[in-house]
C-alpha cells in the first residue's frame, strides 16, 4: 500500500464510517480492498472513483471536508479511524465479510442492491459480495 492508498483510504474511511464501530471501519477497509483486486485498481483510484464512495461526490458534505488540503487531523473520529487502519495494515486480519465489495446503510437503498442478499451487517450498514 503507497502513502497516497492510506491517505487516501483513511480520508474515505473517515467520510464514510466516522460515526461507526471499529468492525464496521474494518469492514469498510475489507470492502475497499476487495473491489481494489478484483479491479486491479490501486485503493486510491477504487476510493476516488466516480460515484463510488458517496464522501468523495463533490455534492457530499463529507467531500468539502476530506477534500481540503488543510483536512484537520484533530477531528473526532479520525484517531479512531487510523488506530483500526493501521491495525490492518500491522495485522493483515482475515476478510470476516466474505469477499465483500459493496456496502450502504440501512436509510438508503440503491438500484445494485436490489434483490441482492447482503452477506453481512455491522450495525446499520449492510455489506455485499455478490454485486458485478
Amino acid at each position: 500500500m503507497t502513502n497516497k492508498d492510506f491517505v487516501t483510504l483513511a480520508l474515505t474511511l473517515f467520510g464514510e464510517f466516522r460515526g461507526e464501530s471499529k468492525q464496521a471501519i474494518e469492514a469498510g477497509i475489507h470492502v475497499i480492498v476487495n473491489r481494489s483486486k478484483k479491479r486491479k485498481l490501486s485503493i486510491a483510484n477504487v476510493c476516488t472513483q466516480k460515484w463510488q464512495f458517496s464522501c468523495w461526490n463533490t455534492d457530499d458534505p463529507n467531500y468539502r471536508i476530506i477534500a481540503n488540503p488543510d483536512f484537520d487531523v484533530e477531528q473526532p473520529g479520525y484517531t479512531k479511524v487510523l488506530e483500526v487502519l493501521v491495525n490492518y495494515v500491522k495485522n493483515n486480519p482475515v476478510d470476516f465479510t466474505n469477499g465483500a465489495t459493496h456496502y450502504h446503510t440501512t436509510e438508503v437503498s440503491p438500484y445494485w442492491s436490489k434483490n441482492k442478499v447482503p452477506c453481512l451487517k455491522v450495525g446499520k450498514t449492510l455489506f455485499f459480495n455478490d454485486i458485478d
